[in-house]
């Protein structure tokens, strides 16, 4: 509200206090969209999230990664820009600007390389006039999105507290917390501090991280991934004699400590590694044999010694389908069978979760995707998982290694009926599970949802080859 009084041109904003507000308000919402913590100091779960349609926004709220008071922007391109100054009495003491010319994410974050540059006149008489609006004491970096090519700018948010780029501003000459303390202890500035444009900070850690997630991008299909320049970024600035932003040879301990953190989680993703690491997991949460039998599990497939036999589906009558919470993959699974099925056919299909309670309906993304592919998940409700179910079925279908460690651990007399649903009714080069979407977005679960239909596919012709009963083709 200040911002536009003072003339500023400023994103569209928009917070919801209900998922049913939401709806109501969906015609007016302009996407693609970005999701922040309105106060990061009060919230410190919410991570920028990029959202490009309503579905992916709305499942965002249901499924509880977006808060009711978490804030939404119109997403705005252009390079990102910071206006820094120690603002004291009303008067701007120290100014800085810096531009971003990589970030992590790519698509919008934290500063990977920085330049500085001198404060452009219009960008700074616009944030002390905005400072002075909010009564400002003290050190704030005001942040734009610059687009150069249309002469256009937009503020994106004050940050009212030292900033990630501060380093940038240090080596340039800058030091803004000397300038504080000085101005806090009533003494005078001498003249503000002069500094050359063009000198430039790098982020090495940050540039690794932005390379990794680019090749998991790339890994998974997406199209926007573009892992040879990350590359070429990343070298580019491990071999250059610019500054880093974090680390010092006179202070190393915050240095190590960050690529100390970076190799262990790497670590664990060493294939034996892991298996240990999640098997103590399970084991804490779920029982020390619901982790043995992980264990073995994970083991075996590293080894390459585990050969499953393939399930019996001759004169099958009821299968179960099984995941965690019974909300996305199986409650997937069974729709996609019964559309398959004819309706007077004698086969049953069910499902459960080994993780879950009574009565909850399909994730809203799940239901989503089901939509999309032709049927519907609106009377689905969750299972828990029970001896009876595990006795009286004649085909147990689970989803992953957790759910089939649960289960034999649980209800042991059900393992030899009990297979993976990709494991069992393969596809040519698919991974043998189809891993829990629930932590991911839309995009993600349709994905996950598309592959299960996939392998239904050739578990409905496997019944059709070896069943007796007429299924529908």
């Amino acid at each position: 509200r200040i911002a536009r009084e003072c003339g500023m041109r400023v994103p569209l904003e928009y917070r919801f206090g209900s998922v049913e507000e939401l709806r109501r308000r969906r015609a007016e919402i302009v996407f693609p969209l970005v999701a922040k913590a309105a106060n990061r100091e009060a919230d410190v779960t919410t991570h920028v999230r990029y959202l490009h349609t309503f579905e992916e926004l709305e499942a965002s709220y249901l499924e509880g990664r977006l808060g009711m008071g978490t804030l939404l922007q119109e997403y705005c391109a252009g390079d990102g820009v910071g206006i820094e100054i120690l603002m004291w009495n009303g008067r701007p003491q120290v100014a800085f600007q810096h531009r971003r010319w990589r970030e992590n994410p790519p698509s919008g974050g934290v500063s990977v390389l920085a330049e500085a540059q001198k404060p452009d006149p219009e960008l700074l008489e616009q944030s002390i006039r905005l400072l002075n609006g909010l009564s400002w004491q003290g050190v704030a970096m005001v942040e734009f999105k610059v687009d150069s090519a249309n002469a256009r700018w937009w503020l994106m948010e004050v940050n009212g507290r030292y900033w990630g780029s501060l380093p940038l501003a240090l080596n340039a000459g800058v030091p803004f917390p000397y300038c504080e303390w000085m101005v806090a202890h009533g003494l005078t500035l001498p003249a503000p501090p002069a500094y050359s444009a063009g000198a430039k900070t790098v982020w090495r850690f940050g540039s690794l991280q932005v390379l990794v997630q680019t090749i998991k991008q790339w890994r998974r299909n997406r199209l926007s991934a573009r892992p040879l320049r990350a590359g070429v970024d990343f070298l580019s600035s491990l071999f250059s004699l610019t500054p880093d932003a974090v680390w010092n040879w006179n202070d190393l301990r915050g240095s190590v400590q960050e690529y100390k953190l970076f190799f262990r989680a790497g670590l664990l993703k060493l294939p034996l590694a892991s298996a240990l690491w999640s098997s103590v997991q399970i084991g804490r949460a779920h029982g020390v044999g619901s982790g043995f039998q992980y264990l073995c599990q994970r083991l075996k497939r590293i080894l390459g010694v585990r050969r499953p036999a393939p399930p019996d589906v001759e004169n099958v009558r009821e299968v179960l389908f099984v995941c965690a919470g019974n909300i996305i993959r199986s409650a997937l699974a069974e729709a996609m069978l019964r559309d398959l099925l004819p309706k007077d056919s004698s086969i049953r299909a069910r499902s459960a979760g080994v993780l879950t309670r009574q009565g909850r309906p399909a994730d809203a993304r799940a239901a989503t995707a089901a939509r999309q592919l032709g049927f519907s998940l609106e009377s689905h409700r969750s299972t828990p998982l029970s001896e009876a179910l595990a006795r009286d079925c004649d085909l147990i279908i689970v989803m992953d290694d957790l759910n089939r460690s649960i289960l034999a651990h649980r209800f042991p007399a059900a393992l030899p009926k009990t297979h993976l649903l990709a494991e069992a009714f393969p596809e040519a080069e698919a991974p043998p599970e189809i891993d829990d979407p629930f932590n991911g977005g839309l995009s993600d679960v349709i994905e996950c949802a598309v592959r299960i239909q996939r392998h239904i596919a050739r578990m409905h012709a496997a019944m059709n080859r070896n069943n007796a009963d007429p299924l529908k083709s």
